[in-house]
Formats: structure tokens, sequence, C-alpha cells
């Protein structure tokens, strides 16, 4: 019943002068690419997005990541059509969104739903009377309205509190209300904008768990924007990086945990092993990033073996991403300044990278 194509008369006149055949028909495909295109946006003459490019694959769950301020927000309503872009387009399946008005702008924004941080929620009403509103808004008859309504509220695990104000719930159901709204339309993509950044690590896990499903479910494309690397490795598949309101690096989520390229990819995976700052007063500090087959061998034991070299682990940590495994040390090198080049160099033979954990900077040869 999910994926019953939801007929546009309930939510249109049959006809309209300012929507054509095309746009009508590009409404009703399933499963729609997300592409952006240059976009660029200013505020107050402050430039907050510049030239920001991405393409999202019909399925995927692509994350947009950044420190505070680095633009992700106002990119990601941008693409949303909450944000009308000073530059560049914004296009769904392959039809141009940005620059539409009135019924057509209307329509476009049906074909997306938003879930927000703050919920977002009317607080007088119930779970199904804000799962319902969308449906009010676009018309839609009131039985189907009713039955969408419970439907989506079993999907996100709330059937048995459609009835109860949303002002008692916890910020978990809450968010789970606010996804269940967020579908009401039957949305092609779903743009999450820091959907999970004022829940508790558990409920955090639970929702993200929650989106998978209902990604997998109804064949959605999710656009997520977060600040937190554990949210784009446990349920991200790609992966852009924003900083200062640019894009600076994209890539798979794997390529972003065992070879950040940029500075701003590489503070944000440095956050999932922070330094305490005497730490940073010992020997010079060297952050070590495992990946693939080296994230399971012994290397440093034959690190060891191999050069006069000794390792001091500070600290460590492995982590899963996209199917794959990841490590990364931290630690200090004793030993002629000459053995220890060598063991750098070796390491980065065995697919091991070594950079320096003050400065990011990789080790050379």
């Amino acid at each position: 019943m999910f994926h019953a194509e939801r007929p546009l008369k309930a939510a249109l006149p049959t006809s309209h002068p300012s929507i054509d055949d095309k746009t009508i028909q590009a409404a009703s495909l399933p499963g729609s690419k997300l592409e952006l295109r240059s976009l660029t946006k200013s505020f107050g003459g402050k430039a907050v997005v510049r030239d920001a490019s991405i393409s999202v694959r019909p399925g995927a769950v692509y994350g947009v990541i950044g420190r505070s301020g680095a633009g992700k927000s106002t990119l990601l309503r941008m693409a949303a059509l909450l944000e009308t872009p000073d530059t560049g387009i914004a296009l769904y399946g392959g039809s141009p969104v940005s620059g539409l008005a009135g019924r057509a702008l209307l329509l476009a924004r049906r074909r997306a739903g938003v879930v927000f941080q703050s919920f977002n929620l009317f607080g007088s009403r119930t779970a199904a009377g804000n799962v319902a509103f969308p449906l009010e808004a676009a018309g839609a008859p009131k039985a189907a309205a009713r039955e969408r309504v419970a439907m989506l509220l079993d999907l996100v695990g709330l059937a048995d509190k459609a009835d109860k104000p949303v002002g008692r719930f916890s910020g978990g159901e809450k968010q789970r209300v606010a996804i269940a709204r967020a579908l009401a339309n039957e949305p092609e993509i779903l743009f999450c904008d820091e959907a999970t950044s004022a829940l508790d690590p558990e409920t955090t896990r639970s929702v993200l768990d929650l989106l998978l499903s209902i990604r997998d479910r109804l064949g959605l494309t999710v656009l997520m924007v977060t600040h937190q690397m554990e949210v784009v490795r446990r349920v991200c598949d790609e992966v852009a990086v924003m900083d200062a309101g640019r894009i600076v690096e994209t890539g798979t989520v794997e390529s972003l945990f065992a070879s950040p390229r940029t500075k701003a990819a590489k503070r944000l995976v440095a956050d999932l092993l922070p330094l305490e700052a005497e730490e940073l007063e010992d020997d010079p500090v060297c952050r070590l990033r495992f990946a693939g087959k080296s994230a399971s061998q012994p290397v440093l034991s034959r690190l060891s073996r191999e050069f006069p070299v000794e390792v001091n682990i500070l600290r460590g940590t492995i982590h899963e991403a996209g199917g794959s495994r990841f490590g990364e040390l931290v630690v200090t090198f004793q030993g002629e300044d000459a053995a220890i080049a060598a063991a750098k160099d070796w390491l980065k033979s065995q697919g091991v990278a070594a950079e320096s954990a003050v400065t990011g900077e990789a080790y050379h040869a």
C-alpha cells in the first residue's frame, strides 16, 4: 500500500496554466535522484553557501557534514525548496525545480519531505493530528488521510499513541512523529536537517535505524545534514564535507574514514578520537589510520621487529563504516630520527596512513 501511486487529482486541479504536462509527469516519478548544481546563497552580503554541487543517486543516503556555520542547513533548505538560491539550480529526477512559483512550487515541494532538528510539531495536536496536517493542506479525502496517518504511525512504532498530545512525548517520540509527518505526501526525497542532534546516543541509534528501514521499505533517496561523524558512519553511503560555505570533499564513507584528503575532513575524522592538551606535549604525536587488511593485521608488532623503534600508544579505536572496518591509533615514536622516518615509510607501504596529530599533515619519506 505504501508503494501505491498517489492520484494527482487529489492534490491539485486536473489542469493549471502554470504547470505543464512535463512537470506533472516528473512529479509522479518514484525514487528521484537529487542534483544540486553550483548553488550559492548570501544573507546580508555574506556568502553562506558558495558554488555547491552534489549528485545523489536514487535510493542512497547522502550525508553533508561540517562544523557549525559551514552552510549545511542553508544548502539543505535550498535543496528542499525552502530557500531560493541566488545562483545555481536544484533538480529532482533530472527536472529543474529551483525558481518555481505558485502551484508548480507546491507540487515540487510535495516530492520532498523534511525532518527538522527541533521537530516543528504542533504542541496542541495529537500525534495523528500532526501527521495529518500535510494531507489536510493538500486537500486529501478524510478517509484516505486517516488510513495514511494510521499506516505511518504504525511504520514509526507509534500506532498505540496516535491520540496522545505530542507535548507529552519524549524527544525520540517527537522525532518519530516528525518523520511520519514528512512521509505523509509520499515524497521521493527525504531531507533530514540535524535530525538526531537533540537526542541522546541510544535514541539517536534507534532513529537512524528507523530511517534506514524506511529508506529500504519505501525506496526513498535521503539527504542528511549533520555535524556528527557517528551519524555519517552509521547510515550514509556517500558524503560531502562542507567548510566555510564550500563543499571541499566528496566520496564514499569508506574513503572519508580511510583517507580524508582535506584539512576540514581530517578534523572531522579526528574528532572521533580527540586528544587532550597534555598528550600533545609528548614527543611528536602521530595519528595512524588503518583500513582494509591493515585494520586486522598486527602491523605495529611487525614494525617493532623490523625497526629499532618503540611505539607508545596513547589512544585507539576501531569502527565500521560502509561495511568496512577502520582503525585509528594515536601514538608517539621513540628512536633515532632515521629509524622513525624509515618506520613511517614502511607503514605507508602497508596501507597505513601516518600524519601529524597536530597539523594533520601526512608524513612523507
